[in-house]
């Protein structure tokens, strides 16, 4: 049971960033294949069913800037996984 917790803490720290990413090229594709631009200089005009929906895409598309700063705790959410395992390791040993 510590191990399937272990390397599912892993793997939602190793692979939330890439959430961003994921989210962040569908919007792009999407704009982009209705005619809408999305650049960072702000919001521009995009129409979608007779609203403007620029302004709401822009505030998506600039999560974007976050994959920087999200790739920033992978490291030391691995280096504090690895920790806990090594400790789950040596109370093992003195366990047997």
């Amino acid at each position: 049971m510590h191990k399937r917790r272990a390397r599912l803490f892993l793997a939602i720290v190793a692979f939330w960033p890439w959430l961003f990413i994921a989210v962040e090229i569908l919007i792009i594709w999407w704009a982009t294949s209705r005619g809408c631009t999305i650049s960072a200089r702000g919001p521009e005009t995009c129409m979608f069913m007779g609203r403007d929906i620029g302004e709401n895409l822009y505030g998506l598309w600039s999560v974007g800037y976050q994959i920087a700063f999200s790739f920033l705790w992978v490291i030391p959410g691995v280096l504090f996984w690895g920790v806990i395992e090594l400790i789950a390791a040596i109370r093992e040993r003195r366990a047997s």
